[in-house]
């Protein structure tokens, strides 16, 4: 993370096979994803955050092992891709500070995650009810866009942990 790497990631790197760690956060890059996925097959933990990318690869979706994504800040744009919630193996997704439109997928079949990260996106419509219902069990942060002053994303206050950069120690409603 943060090596100073810029452009796009070398298309050899799909030979690497039996990776199960990436963390290429805080970086310049920049270009397409979709080959480099293809024989990560035992990657664990794929960090991407703070970079330039634009464009979810399709099958990103069959990185079955992953337990970690973090896309955060980067320009990504369209609405949240649903086949994300086939990833049932996700512990921690975090899509936050990009560009996604349109309504949140339902994630219900994302059993054992513990983070859920949507704000600073352009988000609308309400938070399905099948990822409050996480919050009974795995599910410890959700944020969103959900201030009440100018609300985005309609979210009950026993769902999101935090709306925007509201204080996620407090009621997600008052401000800090």
């Amino acid at each position: 993370s943060g090596t100073g790497l810029t452009g796009e990631l070398p298309k050899e790197m799909e030979f690497l096979t039996d990776i199960d760690y990436i963390d290429f956060s805080v970086n310049e890059l920049s270009g397409n994803l979709t080959n480099l996925f293809d024989g990560w097959r035992y990657l664990d933990t794929l960090k991407i955050a703070s970079n330039s990318f634009q464009y979810i690869p399709e099958n990103l979706y069959t990185l079955t092992e992953l337990t970690e994504l973090d896309i955060s800040l980067n320009d990504f744009v369209g609405p949240i891709p649903s086949n994300l919630g086939s990833m049932t193996n996700l512990v921690h997704l975090d899509l936050s500070q990009n560009a996604f439109n349109g309504i949140i997928p339902d994630f219900r079949n994302l059993s054992f995650l513990k983070s859920l990260y949507l704000h600073h996106n352009e988000l609308t419509g309400s938070m399905p009810p099948g990822i409050c219902t996480l919050r009974f069990f795995e599910l410890l942060s959700l944020t969103s866009d959900c201030n009440p002053s100018s609300l985005e994303v309609e979210c009950e206050p026993t769902c999101c942990t935090a709306c925007g950069d509201y204080d996620t120690d407090k009621n997600p409603f008052q401000r800090n």
